[in-house]
């Protein structure tokens, strides 16, 4: 009897610790369209007035550990955000306007300094000529996409993060963008390893060019999971103070590949002010895991 608890208590020893790595091997990924600084926006939804409460949300109150954020107008508002957040976190970043991309609206990936070991960087423009600045097809503004490859030095994972911002109006520009970043995505990812792909795409799961992303190898994040492990409205446009349960427009995604395991997806409707919230979109965010056998190949498909 005695060797039988004995046993018992071995095996619960065991199950903890297997628990308690994996709870340290989760990550939290996010994306957040946090819109654009502009001299339209007055009172609470006035940048200087909401900048604190979106660096509150990533650093304090949901500790993002690597996420992809979209509008960033302005080299101000670029370094505004980072100082909120520049203890914590690397960023990379580059803007629409030139080959540079110093210039204009900026797609940015950061990640917490203490787990990630950036290996290589790129990013391309959505455009019939990826390696030039362009309003690509039909869309009305210059739009980019950009990556980073990182180390987890947690779980020893490497793996591709890509953030982008599908045009608003031009309905061939987001079908032609999702096309590009799913042939880029394969021609960068040589090794086979983990992918992320968040943005704002600008598209519902129903249209087009979300149905290209799923075509080319990635899965909703939020259709991988079942409802109780789903947090927050559907929709992840709010209209700066529309109640969150009537919400139904999604077009902020996080993507992933099959070398990674989905646990949960929130989406965050933290308020701060009675008549706006932070950004006139959610931050969507969710937890993963790598797949242990996730570790790439190396040798070439």
């Amino acid at each position: 009897m005695l060797n039988r608890i004995k046993r018992l208590f071995f095996l619960m020893m065991l199950v903890c610790c297997f628990v308690h790595a994996t709870a340290d091997d989760t990550l939290r990924v996010a994306t957040y369209n946090i819109r654009v600084d502009t001299d339209q926006d007055t009172g609470s939804r006035d940048w200087h007035h909401r900048k604190e409460h979106i660096g509150n949300i990533i650093r304090d109150l949901y500790q993002f550990d690597l996420f992809g954020v979209q509008e960033i107008r302005s080299t101000y508002q670029q370094n505004s955000l980072f100082s909120l957040l520049t203890d914590t976190y690397e960023m990379y970043l580059k803007a629409v306007g030139n080959t540079e991309g110093t210039l204009g609206e900026r797609n940015a990936i950061f990640f917490r300094t203490n787990r990630f070991t950036p290996l290589e960087s790129g990013s391309f423009f959505l455009s019939e000529t990826p390696e030039k600045p362009a309003a690509g097809w039909d869309a009305m503004l210059h739009r980019n996409c950009v990556w980073l490859k990182l180390k987890d030095r947690k779980t020893q994972h490497d793996f591709y993060f890509f953030c982008t911002h599908f045009d608003h109006k031009g309905v061939q520009a987001r079908e032609n963008a999702a096309k590009l970043v799913i042939d880029k995505i394969h021609k960068i990812n040589r090794e086979n390893l983990p992918v992320v792909l968040v943005g704002d795409f600008n598209s519902q799961e129903d249209k087009p060019a979300v149905a290209t992303i799923l075509e080319g190898g990635m899965s909703d994040s939020r259709a991988l999971l079942s409802p109780e492990k789903i947090t927050g409205p559907l929709g992840t446009t709010n209209g700066w103070n529309k109640p969150p349960e009537n919400l139904k427009n999604r077009i902020d995604f996080i993507f992933v590949n099959s070398s990674i395991d989905v646990l949960s997806y929130s989406t965050i409707t933290d308020k701060f002010y009675e008549d706006a919230y932070p950004s006139d979109h959610f931050p969507v965010m969710i937890k993963i895991l790598f797949q242990k056998e996730a570790q790439g190949s190396s040798e070439y498909e």
